[in-house]
């Protein structure tokens, strides 16, 4: 059974195209009538003699542009704004709503493997919708040492990484946070700010090295233990 629904944003998106075309057109009617020579100040022009009035009207060359463009930029408008959208089955219109409902993303940002692209497919899948993108870095502390040790090195790293995954999401113009926080594993860490952060789904770069499955086990941990959606990249070679 095929479904013709559309969605609030199709909508919109039909509506500030309407609303460009109209603004086109008031714009070309606005260039046209500058385009009008203006009266003289010394009162109206007095009508020319009967012998020399046109036989028919008169086209200005500009006038016949404006109009022609005016006409063009309509049709395309109501032909783009009426077309029939491509039918979408119950499924795959809960799949895009799914997708559009993602509207908190953590991204862990990881030392050893690729964060970038992590970074990237997140504001790729919140882009439509805007959705907040926070950027997290744990630093795992040994049992060693307490929670709140000082542990500059760390720190300064984590803030590198940050500044970087900080520069693609601002290329999307996305509402981005950043956090730093200490824990004695990564997953530890990564799913207590999920569940103090509602985090929608949480998209994370993974390595080659691990179990049998080629995942190491921040990744295993995630997977099991997560309340929220949680997207694995492994890129191949690059």
């Amino acid at each position: 059974m095929k479904s013709h629904m559309m969605d609030r944003n199709a909508v919109g998106t039909w509506w500030r195209a309407g609303c460009r075309g109209l603004w086109v057109g008031l714009a070309i009617l606005t260039l046209g009538w500058l385009s009008t020579p203006p009266a003289r100040a010394d009162g109206p022009t007095p009508p020319p003699p009967a012998a020399q009035l046109p036989t028919s009207a008169v086209w200005h060359p500009l006038g016949i542009a404006l109009a022609a463009l005016f006409v063009a930029l309509m049709v395309a408008l109501f032909r783009w704004m009426f077309r029939v959208p491509p039918s979408l089955s119950p499924v795959a219109v809960r799949a895009r709503q799914s997708v559009a409902a993602l509207q908190r993303i953590l991204v862990p940002l990881p030392e050893r493997y690729g964060y970038e692209r992590a970074v990237e497919l997140a504001c790729r899948l919140g882009a439509a919708q805007r959705a907040e993108i926070i950027l997290a870095h744990v630093v795992e502390v040994p049992l060693t040492a307490s929670l709140d040790a000082p542990m500059p090195a760390e720190q300064a790293r984590a803030q590198e990484i940050l500044g970087t995954a900080r520069s693609i999401v601002g290329r999307y113009g996305l509402p981005v946070r950043i956090e730093v926080t200490a824990d004695r594993s990564a997953s530890s860490g990564i799913l207590r700010l999920a569940q103090s952060e509602g985090v929608d789904a949480i998209v994370m770069s993974v390595g080659r090295a691990g179990g049998s499955d080629g995942i190491g086990r921040t990744a295993h941990d995630l997977l099991r233990r997560a309340d929220c959606e949680v997207i694995l990249d492994r890129a191949g070679q690059l």
